[in-house]
């Protein structure tokens, strides 16, 4: 059973059993204070049964992010075509700073050491 209307007709009887409240003093009937505790329980339950309902969402959606991952990290693609057209006049690679490529080779002739 859903629960709001049984929040709603909660909200009616305590409404209704605090205006009779305030017109008799602040006295409340027995029985009817035991029915509105009971409602208020059932009302409890409800929410509470409700609640348990929705756990199954975050492991789910875990499981399919899980495989939907798995099935793309594994699915292969045996062959592909790639196509490439360009014109090009050159190539040329700029860095940032001066950088040294090579350095100086140590010649060694007859045991002493010559920079070239």
């Amino acid at each position: 059973m859903s629960e709001e209307p049984l929040q709603e007709l909660l909200t009616r009887k305590v409404q209704i059993a605090t205006s009779k409240a305030l017109e008799n003093n602040g006295e409340v009937d027995g029985e009817e204070l035991a029915a509105l505790a009971r409602l208020a329980e059932l009302v409890e339950l409800c929410k509470r049964s409700q609640e348990g309902r929705k756990h199954w969402v975050l492991p789910l959606s875990f499981c399919v992010t899980v495989f939907v991952v798995g099935f793309f990290l594994f699915a292969r693609v045996w062959s592909m075509k790639i196509e490439l057209d360009t014109a090009m006049t050159g190539v040329r690679f700029v860095l940032p700073s001066e950088q040294v490529l090579v350095e100086e080779p140590i010649i060694v002739l007859a045991g002493s050491r010559t920079h070239v």
